[in-house]
């Protein structure tokens, strides 16, 4: 349209050719892009959906071992007091929340996994109220131990040292 009413534009080169001719050309490859994209994509169908396939197998399993393990916290954990096995106590905690820590990492893999192949992402609504069972459970125990140690200390006090 320029070059009919008499305008030149000297924008340079792209790619060693005008770039007007270039400009002109541009609808052209994007056409073919977006059409080579759709090949590629429907070449690649099945194999997504088999991964798709895998992914969805591979959460039902975890989700299983997550129930197993959130069973075994419930049968298993420091629920009852023991006065003689407060060092226990705080081992086993040691070890749940390692094992709840991995389950979380494993399910945040997961649902990068399910973001990644567009699934809708999966809830671990158990490893949550794990993680606030194990909260509260250790600070009740931190609890009994303050009063435990306070009454220890008071006990050693003589009634000649309180000041009345």
């Amino acid at each position: 349209l320029l070059k009919s009413h008499g305008i030149t534009l000297d924008l340079g080169a792209v790619n060693d050719e005008p770039a007007v001719e270039y400009l002109e050309r541009a609808p052209m490859l994007w056409d073919n892009i977006v059409n080579k994209t759709f090949r590629v994509k429907e070449e690649i169908h099945p194999l997504q959906n088999a991964m798709v396939d895998n992914i969805r197998k591979d959460i039902v399993t975890f989700k299983g071992r997550v129930a197993d393990f959130s069973a075994d916290f419930k049968k298993n954990a420091p629920f009852d007091w023991g006065f003689d096995k407060r060092k226990q106590v705080y081992e086993s905690f040691d070890k749940y929340y390692a094992k709840l820590i991995t389950f979380e990492k494993e399910a945040s893999d997961f649902n990068e996994l399910e973001e990644l192949f567009e699934l809708s992402r999966s809830r671990s609504s158990e490893l949550v109220q794990m993680r606030s069972d194990i909260v509260l459970l250790k600070t009740t125990w931190d609890t009994a131990n303050a009063v435990i140690n306070l009454f220890a200390s008071w006990q050693e006090t003589l009634w000649a040292h309180i000041n009345t």
